[in-house]
This record gives C-alpha cells, structure tokens and sequence, in this order.
C-alpha cells in the first residue's frame, strides 16, 4: 500500500510533535530539578535502555517491508524471532543497568530488576507490533497510540521527579511501555491469533530467518552503535571536563535529537515502504521530491537555534546549558548533513545493501569518538566534540551517496 507524502506527513507531525513536546518538557524538568549533572545521569541510563530495546526489537525494518508485502509467512518467522531475542535480551539488560547505576552511586533493587525486565521486553515487542502496522498502513493508530503514550508519561515523570528522584525518572519510560504493550494485545487479540506462528517448526524459521537477516543485522549495528557512541563520548567529557559540562554537551544533543526525530521518523513511515515497492527508475524521482520538502524545513529550524539560542535553551532547561556560538554551528552544520544523508541512507534499508549500512554506520561511529577523544584531550572544550561530529556526518555523508548512487544518479 502507498501512503501519500501529505497524509503521511500529517499524521506523523502530530506523533512526533506531540512526542517532542513531552520530550522537551521533561529534559525541562530534569534540568530544574536535577541540574546539568542530572541531565548527564539520566542520559547515560537511557543509552543503555535503547541499546537494549534495538537489539530487542532488531526485526522492526523487516516488519515493514514483510507486512508492507504481505508475506504472511515471514511475518510468523518474524514474530517467533522477536520473542525469542526480545526475551533474551531482557533477561540480560538488568545487570548491564544495574552496573551503571552503581557507577553514579545510586541503589538498585530486585524491584528495579524486575522492572528493567519487563520494560525492556514491552518496549521491545511494541517496537515490532507498530512496524507491522506501519507496513500495513495504520499510520492513524501508530499516530494516536505514540501520542497517548507520550502524555502519560510526562505525568508518570512529573510524580516520580517530584517523589522518587532520577532513578525513577527513567523507569517511568518503561511502565508506559508495559501499559502500551497490554492495550495493543487486548485491542488486536484477533489480529495476533490469525498468525499462527510454527513454534516448533526450527526449519522453517531458521530458512525464514536467511530472508531477513540482512534487516536485523542493520539494524543490531545502527541499535547498538548510536547509543554507544554517545555512552563512550559522554564518559569521556565526564572525566576529562566534568558531569555538568557532560550535561551542558547532552542538552545540545537532546535538542538535535528532538527535531532530528521529528524528520527521520516522517522519513522512515513514508520513505521505507515506498522505496521497498517502487522500481530503481523511480527512486530519484521520490528521493529528490522528499529533499525538496524536508531540507529548506531544516536550515529554517537549524536558524532559528543558531540566532536564538539564549532563547531556546533557556526555555528548554536553564541558563546553565546555553553553548558557545561555535560549539552549536558545528552541531547544526552536522545535523544538516545527517538529515541530507538519511534520505539517501533509506535506500540502503529498502534495497537490503546490508554491508554499506553496517559500514556506513560503524564508520561513523568510529570516526565521530576517535576524533572527540583526539580534539577533546588537545582542546579541552565541547566545540571539540561538536566539530568532531560535523566531520564524522560530511564523512558518513559521501560513502552512503557514493555505496547508492546507481539508484539515483543516473536515474531519470
């Protein structure tokens, strides 16, 4: 089924926008209650949560393209796959959080575990359900359900920062999730029971499983590497400049991340299914419709910040966490470029060019703490960071243009 960009678009803003908002709102309230060094505890744990929900949900771009096909065979394989990484998964993910709770002297329980656990798994499983409706469509509900999603748990963080401190600011992610996931298996029970998954037919799920490797390889890399990167980044700021110079580095990054979101995602809901169906001759058509859309959005955005930045990070959180001019240009400029390269990176997702994305992807992670570490240790400063990650993105940028262009440069 092809979506239109318009209808896509717009039922995507509202999640994202609403998804946004809630984000922004509760860096807010972390940075008023908790400070910088807040802000830098309580990205360090969220990293290690979306680490292990990607690898958990690693079947999520095959969802799309299977269910986008139709292939209901697959999609069994897939379901059986999913439970059985999703669970593994979280049966491991508490005692790597635990771990870096302890490195910020925080406590952690049998309680606590037991949440991870179940968030993780939630988490997980949602990630894929929403993949098969994407492929099947239902942008309408994937729209509502993240939304609903987002409200409640700005209201599950208000009360847990107020009452219960930064530890349970992050679990708050997770107990919406365990909401989320019961709604969706009460809501489409029917839909669940007419795949009825060969659970012990190991043959056929292991032939299915060579079908869509390639889409869980890609995305185990891009799951594991992104969050990683800006573990190993923020670790290194910590020790060398402190945790509220880490904090100041992740309000930057937050607020990249919010607008990135907000485009990327529209990219993934729309882009995905359409370049999966269409023919090599019509990808260039498609792919510079999108750009003519979403860049001139993006440079009128990336202004904005840049010229009222007192402004935006005021309001965002304090005055504590406003950046030098130069640490945010190089931020922005970045920002732009990966924004330019996705649109051509999703091809790589469609076509299953697996190793150009794990190359790609892995490139730049190397490339973006190699540099950080090599500039922050000779300058000392967030700009060094920032610079590193414009550099990694122009980089990043020409070996995914150079791995696709036989689908769009001699494309009419």
């Amino acid at each position: 089924m092809k979506m239109s960009l318009t209808s896509t678009a717009a039922y995507t803003f509202f999640s994202v926008l609403i998804k946004m908002l809630v984000t922004l709102l509760i860096l807010k309230l972390i940075a008023r209650q908790f400070g910088t060094n807040g802000i830098a505890i309580y990205s360090q744990l969220q990293n290690i949560i979306l680490m292990s929900v990607g690898i958990g949900s690693c079947v999520s771009t095959a969802m799309v393209r299977y269910s986008a096909e139709y292939s209901r065979k697959i999609i069994e394989s897939l379901i059986v796959f999913t439970l059985f990484i999703s669970i593994s998964v979280a049966c491991l993910s508490p005692f790597l959080f635990s771990y870096t709770v302890k490195e910020f002297d925080l406590s952690i329980t049998l309680f606590d575990y037991l949440i991870v656990f179940f968030g993780v798994l939630s988490f997980s499983i949602n990630n894929v359900i929403l993949s098969y409706f994407n492929g099947r469509g239902r942008i309408r509900f994937i729209a509502i359900f993240n939304s609903v999603i987002a409200i409640f748990l700005l209201g599950l963080t208000v009360f847990s920062a107020e009452f219960y401190g930064i530890k349970a600011v992050v679990f708050s992610m997770f107990a919406t999730q365990v909401i989320g996931f019961l709604y969706i298996i009460y809501k489409f029970k029917r839909v669940i029971v007419y795949y009825k998954c060969s659970w012990l037919n190991l043959k056929q799920n292991i032939d299915d499983f060579t079908v869509f490797k390639g889409y869980v390889l890609m995305f185990i890399v891009t799951a594991i590497a992104i969050p990683l990167t800006q573990f190993l980044i923020r670790t290194n700021i910590i020790y060398s400049l402190g945790i509220d110079v880490a904090g100041v580095w992740q309000g930057i990054i937050k607020l990249s991340d919010s607008y990135l979101t907000f485009i990327i995602m529209g990219l993934n809901v729309y882009l995905l299914p359409v370049i999966s169906s269409i023919k090599i001759s019509e990808i260039k058509v498609e792919i510079f419709k999108v750009l003519k859309l979403v860049i001139p959005l993006v440079v009128s955005g990336i202004l904005f910040v840049y010229f009222y930045k007192e402004l935006v990070f005021s309001l965002l959180y304090s005055e504590s966490f406003i950046p030098d001019s130069s640490a945010l240009l190089f931020q922005l400029a970045g920002d732009l470029i990966r924004v330019f390269t996705w649109v051509f990176a999703v091809i790589m997702a469609a076509k299953k060019l697996v190793r150009t994305s794990i190359v790609s992807e892995l490139t730049f992670s190397f490339l973006y703490v190699f540099i950080s570490s090599l500039l922050l240790s000779r300058f000392e400063s967030i700009t060094s960071v920032t610079s590193a990650y414009m550099i990694a993105c122009i980089i990043n940028c020409v070996i995914i243009l150079f791995f696709t262009k036989k689908y769009w440069f001699k494309n009419a």
